[in-house]
């Protein structure tokens, strides 16, 4: 039998070959289910049973493909009815299957075989391609084919004989065979159409858009075959069920009729609740939350028994133990389950559950560490998830209701069944303790041993246990008297203390913004961190809990806990914060962790309070980085040592010996202060005394009721936005750069770095390629640009040769490799594919091929590509047609372009940048006129000839670019992210700037500048607006977004590149009438080498107008992002230095490059103390490879790692920075 995938059809199969073709419409319409109008269609040409009935797609309308056991499969017009093509095999058809999108129709015969033909859909016929001597035939099983389906794996068959196959279609070859008999739920799985009898024969309701299944009832009578129902809401409204019976004919039904005959569709029973009960025949499929024990397991045949429903079973590996895991699934199908998904989601619950507890500091009565209360929600959820993936219209637990697990109070339910509510309103849940008659284990046992299912068990159990990777608890049998010492042998996590090891062990954690990330130095996944503690803290008998706590439901119960790493943990957190957190801060957050644990242990997990109280911690954590010594010694932790870089404790003030910084003189103001009200409280009477302190306790507890006043923390308030960019990490004077980074004191080597941290080389297409006007490739702005104003390039040259990249590319690839680089950012050249700028205007296939055989190589080479879609050169031919970036038609142009490279690529690339320095494009090309397309108002350089408005444009053209950049981003998410499993990000300048001097004129100038200049693209993309410093000055010039656009921008990346090359001074600049209007003035600072003192902020670079080496400053910078930008993920994209050309140089010389070597060590020193400091710093890119065209510097500035030899056939040869990379990145060097 089979439903038409929009409702309106149904096909019916018989035992005599007939195939009818019914209006299910009318169908629905008969109240008397004994009168029916004739079929649409019926045909006899098949002359035994119906053996499948498939549909697919064709040119005009819907194909039926049948196959029978008399040897044939027929192509049918399905809406005409017409036979329109035969294929016919010796033995009988027993089983069709069609690959969802090969088109290819596989037929199961009688004697095993498994033929596979192609369907081809004409636009004249529909037919079926080959015959038995030609079609490819598979060959694994000795009786007759059953069923036949597919999944991710392949074409999986089964047979009489017992036996199920996977096959590999390509090669027509078995991937894995196995049994029935072990993989009875896996064959009735299999099966498109099952016998059933009468005990279990069930209706199916039709899907519905906003509910998976309105009912499914009971139903007397035995069927030769049913088939799952789907239809049209807007046409059927939920009251369809339709089934084949065993007398040939097709039964349809309403669902008034079928409540009137069979009372076991009741929704009002009297026992048990009402509401779970009222879903008895209604339910299709429950993913039930299964261990393994007595009380899951027989909870899945009274699941079937009572509810005539599928049972899905569901296990979280939470870290409880692989003994916990082994032979459930064969349990589980052997207690009646269709099968058992297991997941693994220790790193989920470590990182998004036990960590921010953590952070939180959330201990329930001060003693419980939360274990079994954090694994609920993880685990519910989880079942959300999987309840969608198998389509399942109900989910059901097993928790009692003695604990925390079953609420009793009418208005709160628990942990399950909050999270089930908040993640899935319409889910139904299925509690049968609330419902069955068994009372106890007793019942439990004989109900187990009535329906065969094979729980291993006893009458009475020694302890109740609840195990994962955060802890192991104790329940029941002595520990129910709180006066009984637990058993020695009771405890399986830890060792008794007595027994602990007689030599302490210490221990380092290192955490960054509250999370633990390391222990004694080695980073490890969250959930690989709390294993080792646990292992260390085992063996020396740490995490032993006794306690009475209050239950939520109003006992009081006793539990004995295990939890060896967590308490590890808290104790290292709890140390740090000491170090870190201000005095007022920490006594905040001691009281509002009490509520965040009552929060968790309740099951509220995604209650908005908790939600609102987790940014409260996430926020005044960001500091608390850090590391802590532990001295574990016989079930105690001690703090030995604490540090942290934004440690609050200075020695100089908290040694009373120094009694010019703290004077005891200065307590006498505070004893007066504090001691004002007291003073005040003696002259009112008694009464009025004991009902203000009432009144004030009353305050708190309500206070707290009501989630303190942080409810809005996690819908936009930002701390963050207020820290002040001069004041974080730079210093009021400058350190000469021999002192703060001097080479006899670096100490960076390569296993300083994660070994998840990348190192590569950065290169640009316009700067490297050549080929401009060859290979199909139109012009770019800086083609227009450099004939345009040839003069406006240092040396008068211009990039239409370059380095001829374009013809040498694996020349470059084999440097990069004799680099010994792990990755390479590089670009694509629009214009090059894209030779008009448009899809429209056609593409150029040997461009595309281009970068196919570049990345090819890359690739071959163990190179991983970063790829930038724009990088300074966008197509001329968008200027010419509407204004390029200046008009907003662009933002369309640069997606359509974005969604080729990534249809193009992203099957090798997983790491794409969008744009490269945006705020350059914008500055020079239309404030400052000294980059294309050469547009300002205001003469700074070069005269303003070519039209422009530095007032406006600046802003319009980065306002195009950052809304270009989003909607790239929300395309690539959408439709190529979760296929392809990349990351997306944009590039941007990063220079850092620091205060002119210490007046706090020039600080906030400091500040000024960064918003200007990253502030400008970053606070868009982390925050939805611009700076308020550019909306309090530019005002009205100032672009809005609109709110969908906000929302567009806002944390459209996962990434951010900082290209970073200097640091400068800012210095204030008061506003003067005189100074005409520009992105240039609008700051009202002005940037500097030097400061107040004429100390210069580095040496300046040889051969560059703005290199002035300041290592630190990248520190500073990283630091400052990590606290103004929410912890974004950063990889340096660009950083490099340079040397002049200088032809008087014997080659020898030229290629001594001591400085860049020096360069590339300091940066990275700097960079390793960020990364320390807790910055999210991924990687680390070298500019350049080789010496190239540098933009308005033409060719006078050497970047490269290898020197490239002008006049000799741009030969490339490696410099002494080119021999000493591989060594470093070796480890020897």
């Amino acid at each position: 039998m089979l439903l038409l995938d929009d409702g309106s059809l149904l096909v019916s199969g018989s035992d005599d070959g007939m195939i009818c073709v019914w209006n299910l419409i009318s169908l629905l319409d008969v109240e008397n289910v004994e009168s029916f109008p004739s079929p649409l269609h019926y045909s006899t040409e098949h002359k035994s049973s119906i053996a499948g009935l498939l549909t697919t797609s064709g040119i005009s309308s819907p194909v039926l493909i049948s196959s029978s056991l008399d040897g044939s499969c027929k192509v049918w017009d399905l809406v005409l009815g017409n036979l329109m093509h035969t294929l016919v095999y010796p033995p009988g058809i027993t089983a069709v299957a069609l690959h969802p999108k090969k088109q290819l129709i596989f037929s199961g015969s009688i004697d095993g075989r498994i033929f596979v033909n192609k369907l081809e859909i004409g636009l004249v016929e529909d037919y079926l391609v080959g015959a038995e001597d030609q079609s490819p035939v598979l060959k694994g099983h000795n009786g007759s084919v059953t069923a036949l389906t597919f999944s991710k794996s392949g074409l999986i068959s089964a047979s009489e004989d017992c036996t199920i196959c996977i096959w590999d279609i390509s090669s027509c070859e078995i991937i894995r065979r196995f049994n029935h008999q072990k993989a009875a739920a896996t064959m009735a799985q299999l099966k498109s159409m099952s016998a059933c009898s009468a005990a279990n024969l069930t209706f199916h309701a039709p899907k519905r858009e906003s509910y998976p299944y309105h009912g499914r009832v009971c139903c007397p009578g035995k069927l030769s075959s049913f088939q799952e129902l789907g239809a049209r809401k807007s046409e059927l409204q939920g009251n369809a069920f339709a089934v084949t019976s065993g007398n040939g004919s097709v039964r349809a039904h309403n669902k008034q009729v079928i409540r009137a005959v069979l009372p076991t569709y009741s929704e009002t029973e009297v026992s048990g609740s009402t509401k779970e009960r009222g879903l008895r025949g209604k339910l299709n499929k429950v993913v039930l939350a299964y261990s393994g024990g007595l009380d899951t397991s027989v909870i899945v045949p009274w699941l079937r028994e009572n509810y005539g429903c599928d049972v899905v079973c569901f296990t979280a590996d939470v870290g409880q133990g692989i003994k916990e895991l082994d032979g459930l699934e064969k349990k589980a199908k052997a207690s009646g389950a269709s099968q058992l998904v297991v997941k693994d989601l220790k790193e989920e619950f470590v990182k998004e559950y036990i960590f921010p507890c953590l952070r939180a500091g959330a201990i329930y009565e001060r003693k419980y560490l939360l274990g079994t209360s954090m694994a609920r929600p993880v685990i519910a959820k989880a079942m959300v998830d999987v309840a969608k993936e198998v389509g399942a219209d109900a989910v059901a637990h097993g928790c009692t209701g003695k604990g925390n697990d079953q609420a009793c109070l009418p208005i709160q339910s628990v942990r399950f069944e909050l999270t089930f509510f908040a993640l899935n309103p319409k889910l139904n849940v299925v509690a049968p303790w609330r419902e069955w008659d068994i009372t106890g284990r007793e019942d439990a046992i004989e109900y187990a041993k009535k329906h065969n299912v094979p729980v291993p068990v006893t009458k009475k159990s020694i302890y109740s246990r609840d195990g994962n990777l955060w802890h192991l608890s104790h329940e029941g049998d002595i520990l129910e008297d709180p006066e009984n010492e637990p058993k020695k042998d009771m405890f399986m996590l830890t060792v008794d203390p007595e027994d602990a090891p007689n030599k302490p062990e210490y221990v380092e954690i290192g955490i960054v913004s509250g999370i633990p990330v390391s222990v004694n130095g080695k980073e490890l996944s969250p959930a690989s961190l709390l294993d080792h503690l646990n292992q260390i803290g085992g063996k020396h008998g740490i995490g032993r809990v006794d306690m009475v706590e209050n239950r939520l439901v109003g006992m009081k119960s006793r539990g004995v806990y295990e939890t060896p790493g967590g308490t590890i943990l808290f104790a290292a957190a709890r140390e740090l914060e000491s170090l870190t957190l201000d005095r007022e801060t920490m006594q905040v957050k001691d009281s509002l962790a009490l509520k965040y644990a009552e929060l968790v242990y309740a099951g509220r997990w995604f209650d908005p309070l908790r939600e609102s109280l987790d940014s409260f911690m996430e926020e005044i954590s960001k500091t608390t980085t850090g590391s802590v010594t532990l001295k574990l010694y016989k079930g105690s932790v001690t703090v030995t040592s604490r540090k942290s870089p934004y440690g609050l404790y200075r020695q100089d003030i908290s040694s009373f010996e120094s009694g010019d910084i703290y004077d005891q003189a200065d307590a006498a103001g505070f004893i007066r202060l504090y001691g004002l009200p007291i003073r005040v409280m003696e002259f009112l009477p008694p009464w009025l005394r004991i009902l203000q302190g009432m009144c004030a306790i009353a305050f708190i507890i309500a206070s707290l009721s009501q989630g303190f006043c942080i409810s809005n923390m996690k819908k936009g308030i930002n701390l963050s936005a207020y820290v002040d960019a001069a004041d974080v990490n730079a210093e009021s004077e400058f350190q000469p750069l021999q002192n703060a980074s001097n080479p006899k004191e670096l100490k960076v080597k390569r296993s300083d770095f994660p070994s998840d941290f990348v190192f590569g080389v950065t290169t640009a297409a316009a700067q490297m390629e050549g080929s401009a006007k060859e290979a199909g490739r139109g012009p770019s702005v800086w083609d227009y640009y450099v004939e345009k104003f040839p003069e406006r390039i240092a040396d008068h040259t211009n990039m239409f040769t370059a380095i001829d990249s374009y013809k040498r590319y694996k020349e470059e690839v084999k440097g990069l490799k004799d680099l010994g680089v792990d990755s390479h950012r590089f670009s694509i050249s629009w214009t090059r594919i894209l030779p008009r700028g448009t899809l429209s205007g056609g593409v150029n296939q040997e461009g595309i091929d281009h970068y196919n055989n570049f990345i090819d190589e890359l690739i071959k080479n163990d190179i991983t590509p970063f790829v930038t879609i724009l990088h300074f050169d966008p197509p001329q031919a968008l200027t010419d047609k509407y204004g390029g970036i200046l008009n907003r038609s662009f933002v369309k142009d640069f997606k359509d372009y974005s969604k080729l490279c990534f249809k193009l690529y992203g099957d090798r690339v997983k790491n794409w940048i969008t744009i490269n320095e945006p705020w350059i494009m914008a500055k020079m090309g239309y404030d400052k006129g000294v980059g294309p397309p050469g547009r300002c108002s205001v003469q700074t350089v070069f005269p303003c000839t070519n039209g422009g408005n530095s007032a406006t444009e600046p802003y319009i053209a980065s306002h195009h670019l950052l809304l270009a950049h989003a909607s790239a981003v929300k395309l690539y998410r959408k439709k190529f992210q979760e296929k392809q499993g990349g990351q997306i990000g944009i590039c941007l300048v990063g220079q850092f700037v620091k205060p002119y001097s210490s007046s706090a004129e020039d600080k906030a100038a400091a500040r000024r500048i960064i918003d200007f200049e990253l502030g400008w693209f970053m606070e868009p993309l982390v925050y939805g607006s611009y700076p308020k410093s550019m909306r309090r000055l530019v005002k009205d010039r100032l672009p809005n977004f609109t709110e969908k656009e906000k929302k567009m921008i806002m944390g459209s990346l996962d990434f951010v590149g900082i290209n970073y090359y200097t640091t400068r001074y800012g210095r204030n600049n008061p506003a003067d009438p005189q100074t005409p209007i520009s992105y240039s003035n609008d700051p009202l600072a002005l940037v500097s080498i030097t400061n107040a003192n004429g100390t210069q902020i580095g040496p300046q670079a040889e051969g560059s107008r703005f290199v002035y080496s300041y290592p630190q400053g990248l520190q500073q910078l990283l630091k400052f992002m990590m606290k103004k930008y929410r912890h974004p993920k950063i990889y340096i994209a660009e950083h490099g230095i340079t040397e002049a050309m200088d032809d008087k140089l014997r080659l020898s010389d030229a290629l001594k490059d001591p400085h860049r070597i020096q360069s590339i060590l300091r940066h990275l020193y700097w960079i390793k103390k960020a990364i320390k400091s807790g910055v999210n710093v991924k990687g680390y890119f070298h500019y350049t490879l080789s010496d190239n065209f540098e933009w308005g510097e033409g060719y006078i500035p050497r970047f490269g790692l290898y020197y490239v030899d002008y006049k000799d056939n741009l030969k490339r040869i490696p410099k002494e920075s080119a021999k000493w990379l591989p060594k470093f990145l070796k480890g020897e060097a």
